[in-house]
């Protein structure tokens, strides 16, 4: 049965709400736990990161930060996928080996190219 558009809008806008405050609960809780645990760069990049990235100029660390995009991109993205039955251990191995790959391109392109 055809769902009018009132009722179709309604929903979207609801699941829409929902979503943006998730987001935005788990970067404040990731964000704010990292400043005031006052993590070094490497772990603060894991935990969340933009405070990573804000915390080093060293382009590695910049790359694997960006790459890996922290726990908190990590547990915002599960909320998404919760229904694709995904284990967060997997993924987590899968964006740590592309965060590694990044580096190593990014190493190579430092050495010859630059």
């Amino acid at each position: 049965q055809p769902t009018s558009f009132t009722r179709a809008f309604s929903d979207a806008f609801t699941s829409a709400t929902a979503s943006i405050l998730n987001v935005c609960g788990i970067v404040l809780f990731f964000y704010i736990g990292a400043r005031l645990l006052t993590l070094p760069p490497l772990l603060a990049g894991i935990f969340e990161m933009t405070t990573g990235v804000a915390s080093t100029i060293n382009p590695l660390l910049i790359q694997f930060f960006i790459t890996f995009g922290g726990l908190s991109v990590a547990m915002q993205q599960q909320i998404f996928m919760q229904t694709f039955q995904i284990k967060f251990c997997t993924y987590l191995a899968y964006k740590i080996t592309h965060a590694i790959l990044a580096c190593g391109l990014l190493t190579i392109y430092l050495c010859f190219f630059n």
